[in-house]
């Protein structure tokens, strides 16, 4: 054995080839990681078990998130394993994990793609109908808005923390010199917010659970709540939303109308002005 080299050729054969330990657990074993032991395998001169994907036992979930939510590349992932890169990318495929394309993989802003939930279409596409707009840029979809509020800046990245990282930068609007520009870049799979929608969709109203969260978003963007006083001795909650969105506001009128609620809707010309009830 050289000096200073913690096991011989002989161990390591019988480790590997005899015990089949992987790369990383012969590591451990010497305290040291898998990439000091597939060095010494070459060394050696020791020939490399086959590879069989379909027996590297990484979870779905595990991988997902390493790829996707963490942004860690195939090769990268394959050296935590002890295993190389290729063998990462036959399991990705096995899984049915979508591979990034040459612009995600270059990029370190990570895009994850839609989970295809519809609860959370639905908050989404809320929010898409508020204050937030929605373009394609190149490959990506991209939400965006500019506020001067720290809130809204917390509501986009809490909303879109799963699929894509905030950026900020101070708008250009030099009335306002305390505006951001916000924004989160996100998977092609978000396409389904690029357009604004105009009246709330009929699988949403149809369905609870899709309303109150598209509702919630929608409230999140254009509504407020107010605590007051009724003769001194009542408190008074109210919900309210102020926007031009006519047919949204007589979708949500007309749920709530079913849910035996029955909101007051005002036409508004003037700010503190009310005309018309409808």
């Amino acid at each position: 054995m050289k000096k200073g080299l913690k096991f011989s050729e002989e161990q390591l054969k019988h480790l590997y080839h005899k015990q089949k330990l992987s790369l990383s657990e012969i590591g451990k074993i010497y305290d040291c990681n898998g990439t000091n032991i597939f060095y010494w395998l070459k060394k050696f001169n020791i020939k490399r078990r086959p590879l069989d994907y379909r027996s590297v036992n990484i979870p779905r979930e595990v991988l997902e998130d390493l790829y996707w939510k963490k942004n860690i590349s195939s090769t990268e992932i394959g050296k935590k394993f002890g295993i190389n890169g290729r063998t990462i990318r036959k399991k990705l495929k096995k899984l049915g994990i979508p591979r990034k394309t040459l612009s995600q993989a270059g990029t370190k802003k990570f895009k994850a793609p839609f989970s295809g939930d519809l609860a959370e279409k639905a908050y989404f596409l809320g929010l898409r109908a508020g204050d937030f707009y929605a373009k394609r840029i190149k490959k990506c979809i991209r939400i965006q808005t500019t506020t001067t509020h720290q809130a809204q800046i917390d509501l986009l990245k809490d909303s879109f923390k799963e699929y894509g990282e905030l950026r900020k930068y101070l708008s250009k609007n030099k009335k306002r010199a305390d505006e951001w520009f916000i924004y989160v870049d996100l998977h092609r799979s978000f396409e389904f917010l690029l357009n604004k929608p105009t009246k709330i969709p009929e699988e949403i109203v149809s369905n609870d659970v899709y309303f109150y969260n598209f509702l919630a978003a929608y409230m999140d963007c254009e509504g407020s709540w107010k605590v007051l006083k009724s003769h001194n001795i009542h408190t008074r909650f109210i919900f309210k939303i102020r926007t031009g969105d006519l047919e949204i506001l007589e979708d949500i009128k007309k749920k709530l109308e079913f849910k035996n609620l029955h909101p007051r809707f005002y036409i508004c010309n003037k700010k503190g002005e009310c005309n018309g009830l409808f």
